[in-house]
């Protein structure tokens, strides 16, 4: 269509005196502008498309504050949202004997007897070094927690690597130094810990485990062991803020004492 054609058409849709539009009119003038039918359609799609960021944004948002609700106010035990660690021996026991075993366990003759028992009921997981974390030599407990406290540790390990690329740094793996104990570990490590205590401990339990949090792999010596640990307590100060966890800082032995937090079944 010429230029004068399409000006006679629009001439036409502002006819003077007209208080309708010459729907033909427009339908022509729509039909002959590719140019116009694609801005539209552009424009219609971009209008999705934001809808639909949106609605993907709320929905996220809304899970994360459920998930954060979740523990904060369905917890088994009492526990309310703080950012410092400072969950006290028996705030920490009371989730530990709410979510763990029934009862400690006394010695290694019980723990050999009980032991497959326990693994073939989920009701404990061994526990292994993986990309997150690596395992201490352990003299006074064994490799095994609950599948909730598991969970917990390896959530530590995704979150600490992610905090750890943010801030531009390498991956570096942490280490776990205690998890289950029996009461005979226990009660020969209060001669050796002035941090075990004599009475109950929530180790017993398999929710507990302690990180050191002056050891970390270092075969890539960029970041002193400092800036590593300011990474690590962000991650845990995170989790402790959203009521996942448990912790108490313990000085002498330079681990965080922790303890998983489950919530109740709907």
């Amino acid at each position: 269509m010429n230029t004068t054609k399409k000006k006679t058409q629009r001439k036409r849709v502002r006819k003077s005196g007209s208080s309708k539009p010459n729907k033909k009119a427009i339908q022509q003038l729509y039909k002959d502008t590719p140019s116009l039918r694609k801005l539209v359609y552009c424009g219609l799609a971009g209008i999705f498309m934001a809808a639909v960021i949106i609605a993907v944004n709320i929905h996220n948002g809304k899970n994360e504050e459920t998930e954060k609700c979740k523990f904060c106010e369905n917890a088994t035990a009492p526990i309310r949202t703080k950012s410092k660690f400072r969950d006290i021996n028996p705030e920490q026991l009371a989730h530990a004997q709410a979510n763990g075993l029934k009862k400690p366990i006394k010695d290694k003759k019980d723990f050999e007897s009980e032991i497959d028992s326990l693994v073939k009921n989920d009701i404990l997981v061994k526990i292994k070094q993986n990309r997150y974390y690596t395992i201490r030599k352990l003299t006074h407990s064994y490799p095994y927690l609950t599948p909730e406290a598991r969970d917990l540790l390896n959530l530590i390990g995704k979150q600490f690597q992610k905090n750890l690329k943010n801030a531009g740094m390498p991956k570096y793996k942490f280490q776990v130094s205690s998890l289950l104990r029996t009461v005979e570990f226990q009660r020969d490590l209060t001669h050796i810990n002035c941090n075990a205590t004599p009475s109950l401990s929530a180790h017993y339990y398999g929710t507990t485990f302690d990180i050191a949090y002056d050891k970390y792999d270092l075969r890539r010596k960029s970041y002193s062991g400092q800036e590593i640990e300011a990474i690590m307590e962000q991650t845990l100060r995170e989790l402790r803020e959203q009521c996942r966890l448990m912790i108490i800082r313990e000085r002498s032995n330079k681990c965080f004492h922790i303890t998983v937090v489950v919530a109740k079944e709907e």
